[in-house]
Formats: structure tokens, C-alpha cells, sequence
């Protein structure tokens, strides 16, 4: 290895907000000369690597190499903002762990890291998000080392009715609060701005083990609606709660769009979490 060294695509970014706090597309590196005798002994690194965002983590040093060798654990399922109480219909499901931290409204990375420490105890886990259930998801398989990396199946990270792109959250909640019970107040992060500073964050390897599912109200009647106050703030269509234009997530794995599933419950359809037959297959195909 000889020098000049240098880091290149630097960005520094404030934790609350996400905003660029400082940037630059080349900074000088001074490295002493045995750090340089080190870096001769090393093979090149060509790509990111997981360990160059996660660190290193003493447990779980070689999880790609031992993932096959350890027993399948348990598949999370993971709620969302201000859920009073878990969505899902757990009887679909085996071998599962119910999350909850009801009736809060934390940031994602908040929400990621509480979820991480509820898997803690498990070598391997899979999981399944609802709304920002999905996001805190995607936040701890970027950011942090956990059991989610040692898991074993076709799909790692299966979400519900997440808003990837942003939802109008403090209007809406003006709107349909008091109809649904959710006085959490707002969430930035979930904001069209919040969530669209917070993607850019993410790579695209790690989107690429999201598996995400979308619904909306169903059609064919009078007046079109989950929630009918909330199309007035809503573009069409909706779930009473995101809309279909920002629930794409860019380089995931997008598994259909479904008319007749709301986002939750007390909404003119059945929620998106309690179609029985697809809660077989997400259990079946999620990895463990």
C-alpha cells in the first residue's frame, strides 16, 4: 500500500433530523508508517462491508460462515406507531415473539434499538413490521448487530403498511386521532421530509431483504374510503392512514398491493394484519 490515503463520500449527519451537517467528496487521511505496514499484510476491501457500518461485534464475528450450523429461533412480530396492541392475529402464526411497547411514539432508531434488545437473547430471529414496525426493522438490520443476521430462510424481513416514502402524520392525526385512539402527537421521522432523509441513509443491500406488503380501501361503493375523514388528507388510494404512491420502498421486494385491507383496526375494512391466509405464507417463508 503506498499513500496518499484519503476518505472519499464523507457525510456527517445531525441524529434527530437526518440533515447533512457537513459533506465532502475527498479528506485527506494521515496514516502513521506501522499502520501502513498493517494495511500491507491485508487483502483489499473493494465493497462496503457490514462491519464497516456495524463494527464487530465479539458474538457473532463469523454469522455468515455459522448461520446454517445454529437452531432456527423465533419470528418477531413487530407493531407500530401507537399501536394500542399487537395487530396481528397471532394464531396464525408458530414460533413467535409478540413485541410491544404500546401507545408510544418513539423515533425509529429509538423503536430499532428496543427492538434489538428484545431479540438479545436469541442467537437467530426472523421478523414481520407493521407500519413503523418496518422501519425500525430495516434500521436495526442496517445499523446494528443482532440475531436478524443469523436468520435462516427465504425472508428475512417481511413488513405491513409501511409508509417507506413518508406520511402526512400531524394532519391526519387532527383528523382521525380521537376516531382511532392515538394521542401519541406527531413523528418527524415518519414525515414525507423525515422518512425521506432517514431512506437515504439505508443501502441498498439492506433494502434488498425487505419483503413489503400494501393495502387500501376497497372499491365499488358510493363513496371510497378506510377512514372517510382521512381522504381529506390523503391522496388517492389509501389505507385510511399511508398512501400507495409513497409505500414503495426502492430496491426492496414489493409483494402486491391489495384492495379491502385498511391500515388498522376501527376502519371500514378488515385490517392488513388479519388476512389469515397470508400470515400462513409470511410464516412459512420467513426466515428464523
Amino acid at each position: 500500500y503506498k499513500g496518499p490515503f484519503h476518505l472519499r463520500n464523507v457525510r456527517v449527519e445531525e441524529l434527530d433530523t437526518y440533515s447533512i451537517v457537513t459533506s465532502a467528496d475527498v479528506l485527506d487521511l494521515p496514516i502513521d508508517t506501522d499502520t501502513v505496514l498493517r494495511l500491507g499484510s491485508m487483502s483489499p476491501v473493494k465493497t462496503v462491508t457490514r462491519q464497516m457500518r456495524q463494527g464487530y461485534h465479539v458474538g457473532r464475528g463469523s454469522q455468515n460462515a455459522t448461520r446454517n450450523a445454529r437452531a432456527a429461533g423465533p419470528l418477531l412480530l413487530v407493531h407500530g406507531y401507537c399501536a394500542p396492541e399487537t395487530p396481528y392475529s397471532v394464531d396464525d402464526f408458530t414460533g413467535y415473539r409478540v413485541f410491544q411497547d404500546l401507545d408510544q411514539n418513539r423515533r425509529i432508531s429509538d423503536f430499532s434499538r428496543l427492538v434489538a434488545e428484545f431479540g438479545a437473547e436469541h442467537e437467530s430471529f426472523g421478523a414481520v413490521g407493521h407500519s413503523q414496525g418496518g422501519f425500525a426493522l430495516l434500521d436495526m438490520y442496517t445499523f446494528l448487530s443482532t440475531g436478524l443476521d443469523n436468520s435462516v430462510g427465504e425472508r428475512r424481513m417481511q413488513t405491513l403498511a409501511t409508509p417507506w416514502r413518508g406520511s402526512p402524520l400531524t394532519g391526519l392525526l387532527a383528523i382521525i386521532g380521537d376516531l382511532l385512539g392515538l394521542g401519541c402527537g406527531d413523528n418527524t421521522d415518519m414525515s414525507y421530509d423525515g422518512a425521506t432523509k432517514w431512506l437515504a441513509g439505508i443501502p441498498v443491500d439492506t433494502r434488498s431483504e425487505v419483503y413489503y406488503y400494501t393495502g387500501q380501501y376497497s372499491t365499488g361503493h358510493l363513496i371510497n374510503y378506510c377512514i372517510l375523514a382521512a381522504n381529506a388528507v390523503l391522496s388517492w388510494p389509501n389505507d385510511g392512514m399511508i398512501e400507495q404512491k409513497r409505500s414503495d420502498l426502492d430496491g426492496g421486494h414489493n409483494m402486491g398491493h391489495y384492495k379491502g385491507e385498511c391500515h388498522s383496526m376501527k376502519m371500514r375494512d378488515p385490517p392488513i394484519c388479519q388476512n389469515h391466509e397470508r400470515n400462513a405464507l409470511l410464516n412459512i417463508l420467513a426466515a428464523r
